[in-house]
């Protein structure tokens, strides 16, 4: 939204850069400065023609300042997003306590697999999550301390507490 509205006041400033350069020539001369420029006796034809001149060159004056302002608008966009995007790379920033699910998996638990569901105490479920994921069975184990944390990329872990082992999970319910 930030970077919308930069560049509307952007497109804004450049339209009154133009808009504030043209209009009527003639009429914004005083009657010295008309009397020195030696146009002060001008038919309304030559008036018509001098202000369409003057617009003419007022535009190609204004050019340069309109594209350069909105350069420098796109340039701003540009250094904001790219700064956002910076902040943390990709990465989840270090979980603070209200990132953390701590709770335990309900009932019996024996490892995971490509396609194991964990119900929890809390009342979600998450499912492991990724294809490529390498099976661990334990002896059984009932209603296991667990955390999940954010993780990089905006995905999640499950670390099966206290042995700090983890699995890359996704939340189904």
């Amino acid at each position: 939204m930030k970077r919308s509205l930069l560049l509307l006041v952007a497109l804004g400033l450049t339209a009154g850069l133009s808009a504030s350069v043209t209009g009527k020539f003639y009429d914004h001369l005083t009657p010295e400065q008309r009397r020195a420029a030696g146009i002060g006796q001008l038919t309304e034809e030559q008036r018509a023609a001098l202000n369409a001149l003057a617009d003419l060159w007022a535009e190609a004056q204004a050019e340069p300042a309109i594209v350069a302002a909105r350069e420098k608008a796109v340039a701003e966009v540009r250094e904001q997003t790219k700064a956002e995007k910076g902040k943390n790379l990709g990465f989840a920033s270090t979980p603070t306590a209200a990132d953390i699910i701590r709770t335990r998996i309900a009932g019996p638990f024996r490892g995971w697999e490509k396609w194991t569901v964990f119900r929890l105490e809390n009342g979600q479920t998450w499912a492991v999550d990724g294809g490529g994921v390498e099976p661990r069975f334990f002896g059984l184990r009932e209603n296991p301390e667990i955390e999940i944390r954010p993780a990089a990329f905006g995905t999640w872990k499950l670390y099966l507490l206290p042995d700090g082992l983890w699995v890359r999970v996704k939340r189904v319910q």
